[in-house]
């Protein structure tokens, strides 16, 4: 579906003009060998969930109760390295499609790309990526769930910025399932990254209606059996910019309301004290998600010209698999 063109944004605190949804009817990056690899015909080898889990003797559905120590409760995250984060920025999109250009998500990427070194990750680990086809986001996915050794790092990040509706995310001349794209992460994971932290944020839409909100009451409008398998579904965490179903809202010259509150919570929590960087704290990331939908819930609504698309709101919907604590 095709974003609304002549809607302005404004926050409770602030004024800007020019929001576009991420609704749907030159890349840059540290490493040439992902590039080569992306740009290429060659398909990724691929390492089967199926081979990576041993057997396990058969125990009666109601008689297994594993048990693990308070230590397990948080995920490790001092390795020697982060981990790998990776951006997928899709501005602009074959005519044939129909779909607007993304105005302000350069502004959402650079930030992201500050907010990921925030969090630990080395820059020449943050690799971003302009106007993929959905081929070469597949192809992305499937290198960095199967051929990436992660012995050594923490967790992996991947930002996704792009037009989408409920399920569905556009590459620059197509779409894809989310469901699709992920798939490499759960069927052809490295033995590495199971166990280990997998996020994923989401800034697209993901249907075509207008959240317009509600007033408080009373509010004025203004085989080896010592072996452990853990399902594949585990360890994700996936924050979305909206609710199913609902626009996602975006400003022309700050970016999308929900990278623009990510990128100022974080900064928020990690330097408590402003700018002193010698006050530097650890972060939760799931009340981190938490401060950021209550941001962007409470304090931005869109101004528009038109009737239709005046006073909107929106919250994120963050959807966590993951089984223990997760800090930064």
């Amino acid at each position: 579906m095709v974003e609304p063109k002549s809607a302005n944004v404004q926050r409770r605190v602030r004024k800007s003009n020019s929001t576009s949804s991420d609704a749907g009817p030159p890349m840059g990056q540290s490493r040439r060998s992902i590039l080569q690899m992306i740009s290429s015909s060659t398909q990724v080898t691929a390492h089967p969930l199926d081979t990576l889990q041993p057997n396990q003797p058969h125990y009666p559905r109601d008689s297994l109760l594993l048990s693990t120590p308070d230590v397990h409760l948080r995920y490790f995250m001092g390795h020697d390295s982060r981990g790998m984060a990776v951006i997928i920025n899709n501005e602009t999109f074959e005519p044939a499609l129909g779909m607007s250009q993304r105005t302000g998500t350069q502004v959402d990427a650079a930030n992201l790309q500050d907010s990921f070194r925030l969090l630990g990750f080395e820059t020449s680990n943050i690799h971003r990526y302009d106007d993929l086809t959905v081929r070469n986001m597949r192809k992305a996915m499937e290198y960095y769930a199967a051929e990436i050794n992660y012995n050594a790092m923490d967790c992996f990040i991947c930002a996704i910025l792009s037009h989408g509706n409920d399920g569905v995310i556009y590459g620059r001349d197509g779409k894809t399932s989310l469901d699709e794209l992920l798939l490499p992460f759960k069927k052809y994971i490295h033995p590495s990254l199971i166990g280990k932290p997998k996020v994923f944020l989401i800034q697209a839409c993901r249907g075509d209606k207008l959240e317009n909100g509600v007033l408080f009451p009373g509010s004025v409008e203004s085989d080896d059996s010592s072996a452990q398998r853990i399902p594949a579904e585990a360890d994700f965490l996936y924050a979305y910019s909206t609710v199913p179903g609902y626009y996602s809202w975006r400003n022309a010259s700050r970016g999308s309301w929900f990278v623009e509150a990510f990128t100022r919570k974080l900064r928020d929590m990690k330097f408590p004290s402003g700018s002193n960087r010698d006050d530097e704290r650890e972060v939760d990331f799931q009340r981190l998600l938490t401060r950021v939908s209550y941001d962007v819930a409470y304090n931005f609504e869109s101004c528009a010209n038109r009737t239709d698309l005046n006073a909107k709101k929106q919250v994120p919907s963050v959807v966590s698999m993951l089984t223990k604590d997760l800090y930064f």
